[in-house]
């Protein structure tokens, strides 16, 4: 599936990453979810390597893109 970006340090309920294997995540002590990179589906569907940063908060149900690109490496 690929994601679904926003804007960035927008949360939107649209919000969501794409679908990934060997991303690095997370929690900090607030209880938010932290997501970063790994191989998967960017923006357009392509898959590569991302660079992207997500937060979800769990109180909210939400995603948010922090930062990095919406495209893969070598997409």
């Amino acid at each position: 599936m690929p994601g679904v970006y926003g804007l960035a340090g927008v949360s939107a309920a649209d919000n969501v990453p794409g679908g990934r294997s060997n991303a690095v995540t997370w929690v900090d002590s607030a209880g938010t979810l932290w997501l970063f990179g790994g191989y998967g589906m960017d923006s357009t569907g392509a898959l590569g390597t991302l660079d992207d940063l997500w937060q979800f908060v769990p109180a909210t149900d939400s995603w948010t893109w922090v930062s990095g690109s919406v495209t893969a490496v070598g997409a």
